[in-house]
């Protein structure tokens, strides 16, 4: 869950600059790029916790409250346990949503 989250928010705090890149594609091309790349790692970074607990830290240095700097991650474990279901429907609407908007800028730069 936290990694779609980390997308989501990745995907949706930027958009108003997406939006500029699409009204002005030729000259600013290079931010979709950018924009995609990052997302997946505020992504990664949301699940820092996580891989920090499969390399085997102590469950109490990992669920501790300093950690909610990792995008709240432990203040949406102790709302939602669990949440795969949730995680990968985020997941698949960023990744959806960011082809979208792919496909949509390689519509705007074709040679009519």
């Amino acid at each position: 869950m936290h990694f779609g989250i980390g997308w989501a928010v990745g995907t949706i705090f930027p958009l108003p600059f997406v939006i500029y890149c699409l009204t002005a594609f030729r000259r600013k091309s290079r931010f979709l790029g950018i924009w995609i790349i990052a997302s997946f790692v505020l992504a990664v970074y949301a699940t820092v916790p996580n891989i920090l607990s499969a390399l085997g830290c102590p469950s109490s240095f990992c669920t501790s409250k300093w950690m909610n700097i990792f995008l709240f991650h432990q203040a949406i474990d102790s709302v939602k346990r669990g949440g795969m279901l949730i995680g990968e429907t985020l997941v698949a609407v960023c990744f959806a949503f960011q082809y979208a908007i792919l496909i949509l800028a390689v519509w705007l730069t074709r040679k009519t």
